[in-house]
């Protein structure tokens, strides 16, 4: 189970003991109700509330170093990312694979075609996707993928953890963990995309490898029954380009495809107006659209842009721009309620966006 989802025991009143803004006291209220960060995102979001992930982050946080949290994995989760956060330029720098490969039996296959990411896919595809995949194993600090290269395999993270830390403003930061389940390397896998991150395992780490095969991309590409594979493949390629998602590692959002509604949108239909009030973000699968500002044409999105995710981070609900369909379009809809659940979770991810929002 995630932390985000369990029930937070607390053993003593956290009142008593930590600092609490009025925004955190509002939260531990919740919290102490038997409630998980999961369900308190989720029913904030059915309320039309903003949830300050930076607030509830630093709350839960302290709660920890104050040892009033009886939840073993929750105080397992946060002291993987203090140890992460102190892990030194100079092991990242130097981390060198290494690669102990098994093959992988039939149960894990069916186990990976059931996970979020490939349960969608064609059952030949899959076959074809997956006929050499193999385990590779790789020991703590080893390192799984090295931000800029080339390489282009597509991982699933089978058991273990890896965190992520990407060169930021010229600095080496970690910025997610990664737990099992979690598939990463799409980009590069679809794209082509220099790896955006170093990907080093925290803990001993079993992935999934599969192998890209560019005469097979090349046929799934243009195949129409790939078209799961190429929708979660736009929806990666605008989050590399998103103002607000590009300085993270797109590696960090497998969720997001598998989220929202697909929506056909005619030429000309406006998509929202400047100071609506907003409660869900698009990603742009086909077709293009305007960006008007005080009436300004300021910018035009294409395939795979995402917009909309401002005024559920950041501008208090309210639409910063107008935004018309410029041709037949097609857009996957991801309502605030979902959004926020995406956040939620993931606590350190979420807090991470909303400080670069």
């Amino acid at each position: 189970m995630k932390i985000e989802n369990e029930i937070i025991k607390f053993t003593q009143d956290a009142e008593k003991i930590i600092k609490m803004s009025s925004l955190q006291k509002q939260y531990y209220a919740e919290l102490k109700l038997q409630s998980s960060i999961f369900s308190l995102v989720k029913q904030a979001a059915q309320r039309g509330w903003l949830i300050n992930f930076k607030e509830l982050y630093s709350l839960v946080s302290q709660c920890v170093k104050a040892k009033i949290i009886a939840n073993k994995s929750i105080c397992v989760y946060f002291e993987s990312i203090e140890n992460a956060q102190n892990k030194s330029i100079s092991l990242l720098a130097h981390a060198t694979k290494f690669e102990k490969s098994e093959s992988i039996s039939q149960n894990i296959l069916v186990h990976l075609k059931n996970s979020s990411f490939f349960r969608s896919i064609a059952d030949d595809i899959f076959t074809e996707l997956t006929h050499d995949a193999q385990f590779v194993h790789f020991k703590t600090d080893q390192i799984v993928c090295k931000e800029n290269s080339d390489e282009r395999d597509l991982y699933y993270l089978y058991s273990g953890q890896v965190g992520v830390f990407k060169t930021i403003d010229g600095k080496k930061r970690f910025v997610s963990l990664l737990n099992e389940g979690t598939v990463f390397g799409e980009t590069g896998f679809f794209l082509g995309h220099k790896r955006t991150a170093d990907l080093i395992a925290l803990k001993d780490t079993r992935v999934i490898q599969i192998k890209f095969r560019s005469d097979f991309m090349t046929d799934v590409l243009n195949q129409e029954k790939a078209q799961a594979i190429i929708q979660r493949f736009w929806v990666q390629h605008a989050l590399v380009n998103s103002d607000i998602f590009k300085k993270l590692p797109a590696d960090c959002f497998d969720s997001l495809a598998s989220v929202g509604e697909i929506k056909k949108i005619k030429n000309q239909a406006t998509i929202f107006h400047q100071n609506d009030i907003g409660d869900r973000a698009y990603c742009v699968i086909q077709g293009t659209l305007a960006v008007i500002k005080d009436d300004k044409h300021i910018q035009t999105l294409n395939q795979g842009a995402f917009f909309g995710e401002l005024a559920l981070i950041v501008s208090g609900g309210r639409r910063t721009a107008t935004v018309v369909c410029t041709s037949d379009t097609i857009v996957l809809e991801v309502p605030q309620t979902q959004f926020y659940q995406l956040l939620a979770a993931n606590l350190f991810l979420a807090k991470e966006i909303q400080t670069i929002a």
